[in-house]
């Protein structure tokens, strides 16, 4: 559960300092997707 949090909170950093945005390339598209959907995993493992 404490991974869990220290991993939405260094993701929730890391996408507002991040400096390309999806639409910049095929690796900021990539990027987003699979952090995005991990991140969704985590929310509900930690929440569950």
């Amino acid at each position: 559960m404490i991974k869990g949090g220290g991993f939405i909170f260094l993701q929730y950093t890391e996408y507002m300092y991040c400096s390309y945005q999806i639409a910049d390339s095929v690796f900021g598209t990539v990027f987003y997707l699979l952090t995005g959907l991990h991140g969704l995993h985590v929310i509900a493992g930690v929440s569950f």
